[in-house]
């Protein structure tokens, strides 16, 4: 099998790279070139974790890498500035809350500013612990710590519906709604919450994402014993 490097041309394809204005252009090359090999080596035999890890081994500029949403953070501070400015304000407390189901605020990174007190009982932790996080971290699905960018970034974050809502309406800018199932990381082992999920826009001392969850696990499990009942009394009838 060969490796990345044999595969690319010259690493540093400039002579003396060394030089602040050379090297700029070398860094512009390498991540330019970066996702062009990505997406040819999608078509050969090595798996997700082999291609990423030939990609930063081969190039050593990737820092972030993504497979599906952007892969950037708001620092702290920003964070921090959302919360004060949503919390100063008790009407989006107060509606939050008045909700029957968990909700959170999302910033234009997919970052948690806000939380209402169903969500926090849902997750049995504080608001402070959630703020930063994205959804998937805040749940501990297994596949938030696959990438190091986090939630929304690995492979298998392409087919997972809340990524999809999330992405959708920022684009769009309009409500969406999907349903998606996670394996979460739980003290009693893995667990799969099957969820309803909906994105709808806020401007409100800027530009938001309401990320509503609603847990359907025991729906789609009455569903499922409802088919199977229904197909053994047809069954007998025969």
């Amino acid at each position: 099998m060969r490796s990345i490097l044999q595969m690319s041309r010259p690493l540093f394809p400039y002579p003396n790279w060394h030089s602040s204005l050379r090297q700029k252009h070398w860094q512009r090359h390498t991540i330019k070139n970066l996702f062009f090999r990505s997406w040819v080596l999608k078509f050969r035999k090595f798996s997700a974790d082999e291609t990423l890890c030939g990609l930063r081994e081969g190039f050593g500029v990737c820092a972030k890498f993504t497979f599906f949403a952007s892969p950037e953070r708001a620092s702290k501070e920003s964070v921090g500035n959302d919360y004060k400015a949503l919390g100063g304000n008790p009407v989006i407390q107060q509606l939050l809350d008045s909700s029957p189901e968990p909700i959170m605020v999302l910033n234009q990174h997919r970052q948690i500013v806000f939380v209402n007190d169903k969500l926090t009982t849902m997750l049995g932790t504080t608001p402070e612990v959630l703020l930063g996080r994205r959804p998937g971290e805040a749940f501990n699905c297994i596949h938030a710590s696959q990438n190091e960018s986090g939630c929304g970034t690995s492979e298998f974050c392409k087919e997972c519906g809340a990524a999809q809502a999330i992405c959708a309406s920022q684009d769009t800018n309009l409500p969406t709604s999907r349903e998606c199932r996670l394996t979460c990381i739980a003290p009693q082992g893995e667990i799969s919450r099957d969820l309803r999920v909906w994105a709808t826009p806020l401007a409100c001392q800027g530009q938001f994402t309401v990320f509503a969850v609603r847990d359907t696990s025991d729906e789609k499990r009455r569903m499922v014993l409802e088919r199977l009942f229904f197909h053994d009394v047809l069954k007998d009838r025969k």
